[in-house]
């Protein structure tokens, strides 16, 4: 009986969290399709190229609305550095990009309040912004830094020319597709598909912990406090998971008496940091600079977390209020039909998307040491028991 109880417990917190954050999730899918389809990536880089203040601002702004999780963004900001790129600006761009975007603050509004909604996108653009100033500062020697920017452009006038020339005279297919198919197939194609696992593991995961978790259990010094702050950045900077999967997460661990400031550094430094990222970065950036960027990412979320905290304590604020009144105002037609959708393009691109590589050494560690191996099959399948146990059990 127990274990039925839990079991519902943790399918309706699931299934809640899919309703009250769906529609927020396909506005800022829509909203990436749009800034996808009118902003050129040609223009952003040719922002980027200059070693100044004014490079790292534009990176650390163009960073935010861009919904490029960590594994996307490494390749593209490799790409910006060969292309010319300061190794300033390329930093803010690594940052301000996977900590938010238009597909996070609208989760983050929807799920918890519009503090958190605007705080989310500030702390990262500031993290990211005095991040690509320190780079440029002290991020390399000036010669090893001149000639790598020489051969970049060098590599990048080379690859323009070699474009010209292959490429002249020829119509590209996607310049005769309308704005409209271009958005929506990049927002519920391309985009929700990428996505995806990262999603349904963090919409499950909430739902995990709302069932599961005790409500006074980030009352102690796990939940509040300095101690929350380094407890939640210990946690954070060795795992990944995208600013789209880790909102649900927080929201939950929120409601379980995490403090505010301490589930913003969960936000911050989980999506812009992970173990498996090093070594690109190093290659990207270079040591120096991928010490910079690391130690400061650790400074500025403790510092933002500290100011956050005290910003809730004066004015007697709580984001799980916001959480509370969003459980109960979302469960409208519109909330249920678009978590239907949610979760039909959730089923959809986990078909379609390989496991991402983060979740296949998981797994081998997993079946290294235990023998076993996950699938989503197994998964299904283990979900299709406990329902069937769950049904029969009520009538028992």
């Amino acid at each position: 009986m127990i274990m039925d109880n839990i079991i519902k417990q943790l399918l309706w917190e699931t299934w809640a969290m899919l309703v009250m954050a769906g529609p927020y999730i396909l506005f800022g899918f829509l909203m990436a399709g749009l800034i996808h389809t009118f902003i050129s990536p040609a223009k952003i880089v040719s922002l980027l190229g200059r070693k100044n203040w004014k490079s790292v601002l534009t990176a650390s702004i163009c960073g935010i609305p861009l919904p490029l999780c960590s594994c996307s963004v490494l390749p593209t900001a490799a790409a910006l550095r060969q292309k010319g790129a300061s190794r300033g600006a390329t930093t803010s761009f690594l940052i301000s990009t996977p900590e938010t975007g238009v597909d996070s603050i609208a989760l983050t509004y929807g799920i918890m309040d519009l503090t958190m909604a605007i705080l989310r996108p500030l702390s990262a653009f500031i993290t990211a912004f005095i991040s690509g100033i320190f780079v440029n500062l002290w991020g390399e020697q000036k010669g090893n830094d001149q000639e790598e920017a020489h051969q970049s452009k060098e590599k990048a006038c080379c690859s323009s020319k070699n474009a010209n020339s292959k490429d002249s005279g020829k119509v590209r297919p996607e310049s005769k597709q309308a704005w409209w198919k271009k958005t929506l197939h990049y927002s519920f194609f391309e985009l929700s598909d990428d996505l995806s696992h990262w999603l349904a593991l963090g919409i499950v995961l909430s739902g995990i912990l709302s069932a599961c978790l005790p409500d006074t259990v980030f009352d102690g010094w796990a939940g509040q406090g300095v101690s929350s702050l380094l407890f939640m950045l210990a946690i954070s900077m060795p795992m990944y998971i995208c600013a789209s999967g880790s909102t649900p997460i927080a929201a939950v661990m929120i409601t379980k008496g995490l403090s505010p400031g301490a589930a913003l550094v969960f936000l911050l430094a989980g999506p812009a940091t992970n173990i498996g990222s090093i070594p690109i970065l190093l290659k990207i950036l270079g040591k120096r600079s991928t010490i910079i960027y690391l130690l400061t990412i650790i400074a500025i979320s403790l510092l933002i977390g500290f100011g956050v905290n005290l910003y809730y304590s004066s004015y007697l604020l709580s984001p799980s209020m916001g959480i509370d009144s969003g459980s109960e105002k979302m469960g409208g037609p519109i909330s249920i039909l678009s978590a239907v959708v949610l979760l039909f393009l959730l089923i959809k691109g986990i078909i379609m998307r390989p496991v991402p590589a983060e979740w296949k050494n998981l797994n081998d560690l997993l079946e290294r040491y235990s023998g076993f191996r996950l699938s989503w099959l197994k998964i299904i399948v283990f979900s299709a028991i406990l329902l069937i146990f769950s049904f029969l059990s009520s009538f028992l």
